[in-house]
């Protein structure tokens, strides 16, 4: 339950920059922040679980992720990318995304233009299930540029615990370095 109340005005703790992710961002103090060798960042609290099916990408086991409460389902994952292009069309930005992550991923509308951290993004809402379709995260995911390579910020959650109060949240907070 020290979760559920993270996502309802608990403090909140930042991301330090590192090699693998040159950027900021704040999430609730009840999550875990981690950087997987010079991979990817990701913040959760089940940092754990979490990290092992982004490790895995398209040939992820997700029983882990789905024995999980909704409520601990949900995190943020950071990735910079020579391969991640916020310019693509539809398409290629699937085709990139579905090699790079734990699943294969489905947008519910057209990618938008938006703005994160003070730069032009291509924001996208959808889904990413699992290969087997024996999982689904909800996902709100941003392809921004920086000054080494393209950055993906992937905001997701159980479908029934989205907090878009919270995405803004951290969204607002990203700073590149």
């Amino acid at each position: 339950m020290l979760l559920v109340l993270a996502n309802r005005g608990e403090g909140m703790l930042t991301y330090r920059p590192t090699p693998a992710v040159p950027m900021t961002f704040t999430y609730p103090e009840g999550w875990t922040a981690t950087t997987h060798v010079d991979l990817f960042a990701l913040a959760s609290p089940s940092a754990a679980q979490f990290e092992s099916l982004f490790v895995a990408a398209a040939n992820a086991d997700w029983s882990e992720v789905n024995a999980l409460d909704p409520t601990d389902a949900t995190g943020l994952y950071v990735q910079l990318a020579d391969t991640f292009d916020p310019k693509a069309d539809l398409q290629s930005m699937q085709e990139t995304l579905n090699t790079m992550l734990p699943g294969k991923v489905t947008f519910t509308n057209e990618p938008a233009a938006d703005l994160i951290a003070g730069r032009t993004a291509t924001r996208f809402e959808g889904y990413l299930r699992s290969a087997t379709g024996t999982g689904q995260l909800r996902v709100t995911g941003y392809l921004v540029e920086t000054p080494t390579r393209s950055a993906l910020v992937l905001y997701f959650c159980a479908e029934s615990a989205c907090d878009p109060a919270l995405l803004a949240k951290i969204r607002e907070s990203v700073a590149l370095t």
